[in-house]
């Protein structure tokens, strides 16, 4: 515990490097495969680390099976989107800022207390603002302040009831405290609107679509994937409190799918697949917690592939054939998220749906239906009969694709079962194809989505308290 800890502020320094033309490509390269070998082996271990540093009031830290999975996915998207940025011209302050997000997604994902979370989540929304204006572009800029407003406010609930928990047991260690009444409302309220939940987190779609391919694949495949983190924690101190995210989970599950469905625009369509996604985790967080890593693979490959396509409004594939080398990079990550056996997507969702109770499977196995619907064109139109130029951030497609199919969790038990509902979800969209129309975006408006906030919250503290 001690080595690593020391090893991600020794990161911390290294990301001064960035501001060196010369150093940058080795400080990437460096810290994306050194910290990829150290989570590796710690993923080898097993049992429980935990390190205080000082009595109740000092930082707890620990390292079990749900800080392993989500260092793992960090590690892999992380240096994925580090490839790619290479083969782009970025300035000293950016690369600083990638090489500082790691540090810190790494220390979060080990921290065990209320206020350490609270600072690192507020670190990394404040990291993601930057790095998606760093363009200077009015839309990524615009999207970037929206996120940090609305995530900012729900970080201040999430604080009161940090406050709260701590006059009540006199620490913020969450393996020795039990979170009830008021405070266990605030800081579900609060880390809802940080996760991406369809309602909660009406700053996702038009943050994700608006900024750079990789950075795109980093904000889907790990930064909503912070607050979802600090959610799983934090659930044995919430015991029964914890029962009301379920409730709001199976309503993302369902509303992002079908968003998702009518969407045209490429990279829209995969943003409000996510809010359907966490929601498809939550709905079931014994086993979601392995689907976690299969959604950070599979989700920043499709968003690295957005760059291959001509044209991102045109929504799917289907209306132009790419070449075959290009339609593999967009077509294979879309068969894991279909769930098709015998990658990451398809045995992390076996496993997911297997751990759920008699009313959560009928629920999961519709979204499942629905999501391989959402994903079909892009995986049964046919390519070109052309090889196709190969990209150039070739190699971190090669770093997913290498994880999206190696069995981490395993093969799977239940293929038949699995194709059965990709030709449900096929023949699905060829069905409903006419009616694939964009729905309103009134939602994600600044002024209507603060209202959603104030309404939702309200309703999340009462439900979380009595329910």
């Amino acid at each position: 515990m001690t080595t690593f800890v020391l090893y991600n502020f020794c990161l911390f320094l290294s990301a001064l490097l960035g501001f060196s033309r010369k150093l940058q490509r080795p400080a990437l390269w460096g810290a994306g495969i050194i910290n990829l070998i150290i989570v590796t082996l710690l993923w080898q271990e097993s049992g429980t680390t935990k390190w205080l540093l000082k009595s109740g009031f000092g930082v707890e830290l620990v390292i079990d099976e749900l800080s392993r999975l989500f260092l793992l996915t960090l590690a892999v998207v992380w240096f994925a989107v580090a490839i790619s940025l290479e083969n782009k011209k970025q300035d000293g302050f950016f690369v600083f800022l990638l090489l500082l997000f790691l540090g810190a997604g790494n220390l979060l994902f080990i921290s065990n207390d209320l206020f350490n979370l609270y600072v690192l989540l507020e670190l990394l929304t404040i990291l993601v603002f930057l790095l998606a204006g760093k363009t200077g572009e009015t839309k990524p800029l615009w999207s970037g302040m929206k996120y940090l407003l609305l995530v900012a406010s729900a970080m201040n609930l999430y604080l009161l009831g940090v406050g709260m928990v701590f006059l009540a047991e006199g620490s913020f260690g969450i393996s020795s405290i039990t979170i009830t009444g008021v405070p266990a409302g605030f800081l579900i309220a609060g880390l809802l609107g940080k996760t991406g939940l369809f309602l909660f987190s009406m700053w996702l779609v038009d943050l994700h679509s608006s900024v750079s391919s990789e950075i795109s694949a980093l904000l889907s495949g790990i930064a909503v994937k912070t607050g979802l983190y600090a959610l799983l924690r934090l659930r044995p101190a919430l015991g029964n409190h914890f029962e009301v995210v379920p409730f709001f989970a199976v309503i993302s599950a369902i509303l992002g799918v079908i968003f998702a469905f009518h969407e045209k625009h490429y990279k829209r369509i995969l943003a409000y697949s996510t809010l359907s996604q966490i929601g498809y985790i939550l709905i079931a967080p014994e086993t979601g917690i392995f689907y976690v890593f299969a959604h950070g693979i599979f989700k920043s490959w499709l968003f690295l592939g957005a760059d291959l396509l001509p044209n991102y409004d045109t929504g799917v594939p289907s209306r132009y054939r790419l070449p075959i080398f290009t339609w593999s990079l967009v077509a294979l990550p879309a068969l894991s998220i279909a769930g098709f056996p015998w990658t990451v997507g398809g045995s992390s969702k076996e496993m997911l749906i297997m751990g759920t109770t008699w009313w959560q499977q009928p629920i999961l196995y519709a979204v499942s239906v629905g999501t391989a619907a959402v994903f079909a064109p892009f995986f049964f139109s046919l390519p070109k009969l052309e090889w196709g130029e190969i990209p150039k951030n070739f190699l971190g497609h090669v770093l997913l694709a290498f994880f999206a199919f190696f069995p981490l969790f395993g093969w799977g038990k239940k293929a038949f079962e699995s194709i059965g509902i990709l030709f449900l979800g096929v023949f699905a969209a060829l069905f409903a194809a006419r009616y694939r129309k964009p729905l309103p975006r009134i939602l994600e408006r600044l002024e209507n989505a603060t209202l959603l906030y104030l309404i939702l919250f309200v309703l999340c503290v009462v439900m979380s308290i009595y329910g």
